[in-house]
């Protein structure tokens, strides 16, 4: 079956006739009930795995998960973002070429599973080592069947099906886990369980995917070559995505300690579980930008002003706060073994503010055709984090005896480069007078929220977070930052939401 072609011009194919999209509002809904609820399995996780498993095989685990990410990239072959924009400009017109894109992710897989192997010889792997990556490897084929789907569904804009899939499988997978964490199980049957998750995963999303014509898997070598020179873009783009995102773990692992590769990779798998707003709101947004790129220039515009002004209003209380509690939150949920996770997170947090902002750029970069030079922004970051960890981490191990703050110190510059050039290129309009005076005051009531909740950081946790945010929103509602549109949207949706539970409850 050929592979489809892009349909970016004003005379892009419609969907087919009774073709129903949901609004972007019932999107990121539906993506906020579930994220929501698998956000807060997923926190449970990652309070309870580390006490269990201990900052060494923590930090196993956590080697294992970021050298097979890299690994995903490359047999998802970046078909991903491919998918969702030529199903939400062409409707499942655009889904003809699902066969072609199983069949090549399970070639890549091979290839793949080759290329970690030679890694793990060159290393000297220790058995249990080899174990480990050999579990998380097998659990890596699943999830690129059900990632298909995923990205199938997300352009079809029926968020709804995606999130049932998500919350079924992470309740499973969250009781796998702290059963064979309780039963006394390792890293080793810890990884395990992610086989078992991602496969009935894969089964929910492909049973969802199904209800749309067109959409079964037939495996053909028709259009391979077709879908990979559409796709090598957002390969690129993805390949220098994760490995900006893992290679100060790579660098780190062979500075540092496993023990002190524990404290990073908790510490950023804290970090991450925050970056749930952007990901809800912009999970939602990405069909509608690639949508209204090719049919409303001006209202991509606006939405994409609107969206960077409500990720600066959420990140700067949650990044700065994050600063506030990081040590005594670290050692709430982990214990004294990960005191020095704190002093990662307290960095991570500052990044977080940064991310919200760089990781909408990037959404945009892709869904309007610019992630060349998005690619290459990211490309320049990953050149420039390996040298700075190789100042930054030694550097703090001296310092602070924690070499994993030099991993934080580092993804905090490069983050920083990457907002300023993405809002000066990708998104101009964000750096306008009315936008600036915006994030201004909006920096100012973070200021003012940290100066408050500081001195109360020691005491219990809730003292410091319920200060910050009485006095956060105070001053946003004292600067007027809110604007009217955005109180509409608001209402809106707390009434759709109320309205909802009304009607459940009668």
């Amino acid at each position: 079956m050929p592979a489809s072609t892009p349909h970016d011009g004003p005379n892009a194919t419609p969907p087919e006739a009774g073709f129903r999209r949901r609004s972007a509002l019932k999107n990121a809904l539906h993506l906020l009930y579930s994220q929501g609820m698998t956000w807060a399995l997923a926190m449970v996780l990652t309070v309870v795995q580390p006490r269990f498993l201990g900052p060494e095989a923590q930090g196993q685990l956590r080697l294992a998960t970021s050298i097979w990410g890299i690994g995903i990239v490359a047999i998802n072959l970046g078909t991903n973002n491919l998918l969702t924009l030529e199903i939400a400009k062409r409707g499942v017109r655009g889904a003809d070429m699902l066969s072609t894109v199983i069949l090549l992710r399970l070639v890549s897989f091979v290839v793949t599973t080759v290329g970690v192997g030679a890694y793990l010889a060159a290393i000297g792997a220790s058995r249990q080592t080899v174990t480990v990556f050999a579990l998380v490897g097998l659990s890596t084929l699943p999830n690129a069947v059900a990632a298909v789907a995923r990205a199938s569904l997300l352009g079809f804009e029926h968020m709804s099906y995606v999130g049932i899939a998500d919350v079924v499988t992470k309740v499973a997978s969250t009781a796998l886990a702290l059963g064979v964490l309780l039963a006394g199980g390792g890293a080793r049957e810890v990884s395990a369980t992610l086989v078992v998750s991602t496969a009935l995963n894969a089964a929910l999303m492909w049973r969802y995917l199904r209800r749309f014509p067109g959409t079964s898997i037939r495996l053909t070598l028709d259009g391979a070559r077709a879908v990979l020179k559409m796709s090598v873009g957002f390969l690129v783009g993805e390949a220098v995505l994760i490995l900006y995102l893992q290679v100060d773990t790579v660098v780190l692992s062979l500075l540092v300690s496993e023990r002190e590769l524990g404290w990073y990779g908790t510490s950023d798998t804290l970090f991450a579980s925050l970056l749930f707003v952007p990901t809800i709101l912009l999970s939602s947004l990405l069909p509608v930008i690639g949508r209204k790129h090719v049919e409303d220039p001006e209202g991509l515009r606006r939405l994409v002003d609107r969206a960077f002004s409500s990720l600066v209003l959420v990140g700067v209380p949650m990044g700065l706060g994050t600063v506030v509690i990081a040590k005594p939150l670290c050692l709430l949920v982990y214990g004294e073994r990960f005191r020095q996770t704190g002093d990662v997170l307290a960095i991570m947090g500052v990044v977080l503010i940064f991310a919200f902002c760089t990781i909408l750029f990037g959404q945009v970069a892709i869904a309007t055709g610019r992630q060349r030079f998005w690619n290459s922004l990211m490309a320049v970051a990953i050149a420039t984090s390996i040298p700075l960890d190789l100042v930054f981490v030694p550097w703090m191990e001296r310092a602070k005896g924690n070499g994993a703050m030099g991993g934080g110190l580092s993804y905090l510059v490069t983050e920083g480069m990457m907002l300023v050039a993405g809002a000066w290129v990708i998104a101009p309009q964000v750096v306008s007078r009315p936008s600036l005076v915006r994030i201004f005051k909006i920096m100012l009531a973070g200021a003012l929220m940290f100066a408050a909740a500081w001195p109360w950081r020691d005491r219990f946790l809730a003292v410091p977070v319920l200060i910050g945010a009485v006095v956060y929103s105070a001053v946003v509602l004292a600067l007027r930052v809110v604007t009217d549109d955005e109180r509409q949207r608001i209402g809106a949706m707390v009434s759709r939401v109320v309205g909802r539970r009304l009607r459940r409850a009668g």
